[in-house]
């Protein structure tokens, strides 16, 4: 993911329940939310266009819906 998207999620050796955090990550994509910040835009091309411009290519580590993956 990273190769292609500059999507990083971490060390792969830290991870657990990869399947579910990459669900999680694609129902928030879905809901057209975006998963740094978690603010919801009204179509796909707005959050892909906030995503590049705000560089929010990863998971905001504060957030600790996500600590249950690593």
């Amino acid at each position: 993911m990273f190769a292609v998207h500059k999507f990083n999620v971490g060390l792969p050796d830290n991870l657990v329940h990869v399947n579910d955090l990459l669900d999680l990550l694609q129902q928030k994509i879905n809901a057209l939310q975006c998963i740094y910040c978690e603010k919801i835009f009204k179509s796909y091309s707005v959050l892909k266009l906030h995503m590049r411009k705000k560089k929010h290519f990863k998971i905001d580590s504060r957030n600790h819906e996500y600590d249950r993956f690593y």
